[in-house]
């Protein structure tokens, strides 16, 4: 059987514990240069008395049900910071099962998946409704659940 025997001694030199000096460096250039104003992306539909955000955030954000409340009342696009999660009847009127994406072809910034509905189940406040956009179907969701969000404003 082999024997394993400890070297006493440390096979480095003893580590530098000291810091090193400091050095005078010339101070860096602070001014902050504002990031350009980009509007590509920043798109919205009209249907009817609704404007509809349809930005890339519309086919990338995902977020629980409260957050996607929040999320929109906070969202501030094409001008406008009126924006709400829209209502399950609302979330219906831009369906069309006749596209490969059941929504109407306006649109073009939606994920293949579910989207939020302000409307919660009656009689269970751990789900609300959402509409699952490849095939366009209703289900109800756990209100948990990281779900696509796609807001909406009243525009008269």
């Amino acid at each position: 059987e082999p024997t394993v025997t400890a070297n006493a001694t440390a096979p480095y030199p003893e580590a530098n514990t000291t810091a090193p000096e400091q050095t005078n460096y010339p101070e860096a250039d602070v001014t902050a240069t504002p990031a350009p104003v980009s509007t590509k992306g920043h798109k919205t539909v009209q249907e009817g008395n609704l404007m509809w955000q349809d930005d890339n955030d519309a086919a990338t954000v995902q977020n629980n049900w409260q957050g996607a409340i929040d999320y929109c009342q906070n969202l501030n696009l094409a001008g406008h910071s009126d924006w709400r999660l829209p209502s399950f009847d609302e979330l219906r009127t831009i369906v069309d099962k006749n596209n490969h994406l059941a929504i109407k072809s306006e649109f073009k910034n939606t994920a293949s998946d579910v989207y939020w509905s302000s409307t919660p189940v009656a009689g269970n406040s751990y789900y609300a409704w959402g509409i699952y956009f490849d095939g366009g179907y209703e289900s109800s969701y756990d209100k948990d659940a990281n779900v696509y969000v796609r807001c909406v404003r009243d525009s008269k």
